[in-house]
């Protein structure tokens, strides 16, 4: 089997275009490329990938979303079912505008890259599988601000602690020329209709992400809801970026 095959009794996801639903949140969709994706895992085992996204204006964007546990598996249970993890579909997705291929087909090759070390404060030169397809490849992405409660590390990241910050993340992928989902481009649509409906359900939103367990390591004095949304969007919202068509 390859790296990222899955065992025949796998129920996969269907692709489809998804919006709204998920509470406040605030986005835009911007032109941009995409650098790389990588390969890396937590100090656990648990595995992960890494987007490098630099836009138009020339920001950089960063993210690590974990696709399989420590011991390499990238499946799980769902209504009686073995179904690939979130991360896995969101890689899969995500690489099917990226390079027009699914997640089995990647040209994965090692790769000494820059890595920011933990220990060390900065970036080091290590060794890293790098999907070779996702390096400098324009793309639009949709891109989401979630005002996220800070976690203690001695509670495994479920108690809040009540500070809030802003952590940007990408939800959708568009091709960039047509601004056309997967879904729509093997439907043979022309406009796109999904990107547009997107920005009018995210663009301009802030969404709020709780601790599992909100305040637990403040003594449970969390801010409400508006509170903490509106002094991290005042504090640190990002700067407007470009976006596409308008």
């Amino acid at each position: 089997m390859g790296m990222f095959d899955l065992d025949k009794d796998v129920v996969e996801a269907e692709e489809r275009d998804v919006s709204g639903g998920y509470g406040a949140v605030d986005a835009d969709v911007y032109l941009g490329v995409i650098k790389m994706i990588y390969l890396d895992e937590y100090k656990a085992g648990s595995k992960n990938f890494n987007i490098i996204f630099t836009a138009d204006s020339g920001k950089e964007h960063k993210e690590t979303i974990y696709y399989a546990n420590k011991e390499g598996v990238y499946t799980t249970e769902k209504d009686g079912k073995k179904v690939p993890t979130f991360g896995y579909n969101r890689l899969n997705s995500f690489l099917k505008v990226i390079t027009e291929k699914g997640i089995t087909e990647q040209d994965v090759e090692t790769k000494t890259i820059n890595v920011y070390d933990f220990d060390a404060k900065k970036e080091l030169p290590k060794e890293r599988k790098v999907l070779m397809d996702t390096i400098n490849v324009p793309v639009a992405v949709g891109m989401i601000n979630t005002n996220t409660e800070n976690t203690t590390a001695e509670s495994n990241y479920k108690d809040g602690t009540g500070v809030f910050k802003n952590i940007n993340s990408i939800d959708k992928m568009f091709f960039p020329d047509t601004g056309l989902t997967v879904v729509e481009r093997l439907a043979g649509e022309t406009e796109p209709k999904y990107m547009e409906k997107w920005k009018k359900d995210n663009k301009g939103q802030v969404r709020l992400k709780e601790a599992k367990n909100p305040g637990a390591a403040s003594g449970g004095n969390t801010p409400s809801n508006g509170a903490s949304s509106a002094s991290a969007s005042t504090s640190e919202a990002p700067a407007p970026k470009k976006s596409l068509f308008g």
